[in-house]
């Protein structure tokens, strides 16, 4: 079968979309081919990329974007843009692309190459989530969905997440009626946890297409077993470019550490605040004297470099290679984050993690795939007083009874690997 692969985030500065969209795929070449790539970004109309494109080859297209460059382009490209054709009615959406996409090359290179597959497969990640108004991302994948039904495509959307927003009751009606009616139409759809499957039951319980299906990059455990916690185990563990870092230079890798990161839920509004809070936060694990690590995961985790630079702890890169970055999470003896992908990621070595909110409920549903104990904790994304000292607590216990912990979730982790690999290629298959 060939497979027009949606939602591919190889190319982003996020080290959970570039390994699980890496992980889907190699699930998804093992039967079969991918006829082409897009983007879960694809901004074809009113988009930094279109403007991008303009000033530079197509080769570099999608390649990593300094931040910086990233946001005087966009604010560039608002002034230029033609109306995008994504709205927030997915039928006129469809409606607009048939009728631009003689006009757009890149519009026409998006219907050419979902005309030549045999089905649309979208990697959703943790895009939808229901809001007012609804973002752009979930608006683009479930357009694909309605476009490639109606050009008579099988349509899968997989390794995907449905969620209501923590910050409003707020639903977008509209929104909601139009995924339902791409959903119906699916041919197979594997959510990643079973608060995403209880949801989508209760939206429309005659859906018998829906399966609980671990996300693929659990599917990444034999991979990390066999080359980098290896490479741990007999001191030989040596990722140059992050080495090359200078706070990093004369760190070992083979001692016990742990690590931070930020959370989904800390913006533009709250990144200050988030600064304070977690240099506060190291000053209380500093009574460990166990050395620390901030990983920023994400470009939303550049706040990272501050607290960095105003505490003197040591800061892995953003654009570190993400099987190395993924390796020192796995080794790791506690990891505090609210990042989904970099837990599963630190969760494939066994590391237990200690979660913050996010923007969803991907950090509390993650807990129950990976079989934490209830009550379920999660901190607030920026700590207070009252959560840092919980934090504390909480890590201290995990320092304490690290090897029954770890060998608790590796077994969790070796079944959803299976699980990961077999029922995304059974669906597909069927």
């Amino acid at each position: 079968m060939k497979i027009l692969y949606v939602g591919d985030g190889r190319c982003r500065i996020n080290w959970g979309a570039q390994a699980t969209s890496q992980a889907l795929y190699e699930i998804m070449t093992r039967d079969h081919a991918i006829s082409g790539i897009v983007p879960s970004s694809y901004k074809l109309v009113s988009s930094v990329p279109v403007l991008y494109s303009s000033i530079f080859p197509k080769s570099l297209l999608y390649r990593k974007i300094p931040i910086r460059f990233e946001i005087i382009l966009g604010k560039i490209s608002k002034r230029l843009r033609d109306k995008d054709f994504i709205t927030h009615d997915i039928e006129q959406s469809v409606r607009r692309f048939l009728k631009l996409k003689n006009k757009y090359a890149r519009l026409n290179d998006l219907y050419e190459k979902i005309k030549e597959c045999d089905a649309v497969v979208i990697n959703g990640e943790g895009s939808i989530i229901f809001s007012k108004p609804t973002e752009r991302v979930a608006l683009f994948l479930v357009f694909i969905l309605r476009i490639s039904q109606q050009m008579s495509k099988k349509t899968f959307l997989l390794n995907t997440m449905i969620s209501y927003s923590p910050k409003s009751s707020i639903i977008d009606d509209q929104f909601e009626k139009q995924l339902i009616c791409a959903l119906k139409k699916c041919n197979g759809i594997g959510v990643r946890d079973t608060f995403s499957y209880n949801i989508i039951k209760r939206l429309t319980p005659e859906i018998g297409s829906v399966k609980y299906i671990p996300d693929a990059l659990f599917s990444w455990r034999d991979k990390f077993q066999e080359t980098w916690i290896e490479d741990f185990t007999n001191n030989k563990f040596q990722p140059k470019g992050i080495l090359a870092s200078r706070k990093l230079r004369n760190f070992s890798f083979n001692q016990s550490y742990i690590c931070i990161s930020g959370s989904s839920a800390i913006n533009n509004q709250n990144r200050e605040g988030a600064i304070d809070s977690f240099v506060s936060l190291i000053k209380r694990l500093e009574k460990f004297q166990v050395p620390l690590l901030l990983v920023p995961a994400c470009s939303g985790d550049r706040f990272l470099y501050k607290v960095s630079r105003l505490t003197g702890i040591g800061i892995i890169p953003l654009n570190a290679d993400v099987n190395e970055g993924g390796a020192i999470l796995a080794n790791a003896r506690v990891f505090i984050s609210g990042r989904y992908h970099p837990s599963i990621l630190a969760s494939l070595g066994g590391t237990p993690c200690i979660f913050l909110k996010s923007n969803s409920h991907k950090t509390l549903s993650l807990q129950t795939v990976l079989g934490y104990e209830s009550p379920l904790k999660e901190y607030d994304a920026v700590p207070n007083g009252h959560d840092i000292e919980n934090i504390y607590k909480e890590t201290k216990y995990f320092l304490r009874n690290n090897s029954n912990v770890r060998n608790k979730i590796l077994s969790t982790v070796n079944v959803l690997s299976q699980k990961a690999k077999l029922q995304n290629e059974k669906l597909l298959i069927s």
